[in-house]
């Protein structure tokens, strides 16, 4: 489940490797990663279909790279590589990102973070390989707390955790790319000030977008209801 510990235990290999790719579907998770490996002082790259960001300078390639799963190559071996989110396997419009990287990457090791409903599906695919699966399951750690936003990967998924969010008695703000720009400043704006208790934030990826935010932790959220 979201926020138990699978995806850090996951990281905790990558950054322990002499090389790694770090996979993921939002430009603000790979950034978060990029960055949490270069303050442990281990050089990291990120790419994403809108940027390359070097730790040195193009010519000087880091042993690591977080980046868009989109944009994994399949022609460079590492140690380890990490794919967060594997259940976006069968994503209809994405899926065949998660596909080529699951299949396609040249790793020795290769971490696979998401649902356990996506169990079955790696199966499938790698068992007629030949290829071992190992599976780990975690429970979730901690409730969620203030400065905390909730990633979600399309608009209707965004409004369907929030509403399960007030069921619960959690009164989120709300940012996503269609919200007139006024009301995206108003809700930043309800959010920085922490007047909501738990302060929660459900967003898609334009939260990342030219607002200035008191976030806390981001929470990568795939899922059809909340418990």
């Amino acid at each position: 489940p979201t926020n138990s510990g699978k995806t850090y235990e996951a990281l905790q290999q990558f950054y322990q490797a002499k090389t790694g790719f770090y996979c993921c579907p939002l430009r603000l998770l790979a950034n978060e990663v990029c960055e949490k490996t270069n303050e442990k002082g281990i050089k990291c790259d990120m790419i994403t279909g809108e940027e390359r960001r070097y730790a040195v300078d193009a010519d000087n390639p880091s042993s690591h790279v977080a980046m868009t799963v989109e944009m994994v190559p399949v022609d460079v071996n590492v140690e380890v590589a990490v794919i967060d989110e594997i259940q976006m396997l069968r994503d209809q419009s994405r899926g065949w990102a998660w596909t080529r990287a699951l299949l396609g990457i040249a790793a020795k090791e290769i971490h696979l973070c998401g649902e356990e409903a996506a169990v079955d599906i790696v199966r499938s695919l790698l068992d007629p390989i030949g290829e071992h699966v190992e599976v780990h399951l975690y429970e979730r750690k901690t409730p969620l707390t203030d400065g905390d936003c909730l990633v979600c990967f399309s608009v209707s998924m965004l409004f369907s955790v929030a509403k399960s969010l007030t069921k619960l008695g959690v009164q989120p703000t709300v940012i996503y790319g269609a919200l007139p720009p006024w009301t995206k400043l108003n809700q930043a704006k309800t959010f920085n000030e922490m007047s909501r208790k738990p302060n929660v934030m459900v967003a898609t990826d334009a939260v990342g977008m030219g607002l200035n935010l008191n976030i806390r932790r981001f929470v990568a959220f795939i899922c059809s209801s909340i418990f």
